[in-house]
């Protein structure tokens, strides 16, 4: 059985639950208010996939494993960052495999809308939406710089505060003028 082994983390604002498995690969992240809180998301997103062991012992002859922890760690305390994460999807369908693919493609510092990246892949932006929402690689996969078509926050896995503190910390003062707000 393969095993994902698996991390809380914090900064002094966020708190994450990182799962990677022996290669390296990130394969699971997730965001919430405390540490109990993200071990349950991540306990009940995990339970459709049972094929994977998941444990918190790291080992120590694994350098990769702490190596990609490290780099999540460094990207939750900056979303700016352009930390180069390894990925592995072990959850999703195809298509949300490539709307997944295609939210890398977005620029640290930028966004864009739904629509807007619903028109590039030829997909209905509720399609797209959904897709997006599926998402289970919070920041590496930065479903957090995808907006309104009114260029407004919109639904956010974790929580629309997330959103909001996770664009801050990357827009910076250029938040305002290119978040709007309801």
């Amino acid at each position: 059985m393969p095993v994902l082994y698996y991390a809380i983390t914090s900064t002094p604002d966020a708190f994450a639950a990182v799962c990677v498995d022996s290669e390296g690969n990130l394969c699971y992240a997730n965001m919430g208010t405390s540490a109990s809180d993200v071990k349950t998301i991540m306990a009940r997103d995990l339970s459709v996939v049972p094929q994977y062991q998941l444990t918190s012992h790291l080992p120590p002859d694994n350098p990769a494993i702490a190596e990609t922890i490290s780099q999540f760690e460094h990207v939750l305390a900056n979303p700016a960052s352009s930390a180069t994460v390894k990925v592995k999807y072990i959850l999703g369908t195809p298509f949300q495999r490539q709307v997944w693919d295609e939210l890398r493609q977005i620029e640290a510092g930028t966004t864009t809308t739904y629509a807007a990246l619903a028109k590039k892949l030829n997909t209905h932006p509720r399609a797209l939406g959904s897709a997006v929402g599926a998402n289970r690689i919070v920041i590496v996969v930065p479903c957090h710089r995808v907006l309104g078509s009114q260029k407004h926050l919109t639904g956010f896995r974790y929580g629309v505060g997330n959103k909001e503190y996770l664009l801050r910390k990357e827009l910076g003062s250029s938040y305002d003028t290119i978040v709007t707000a309801h």
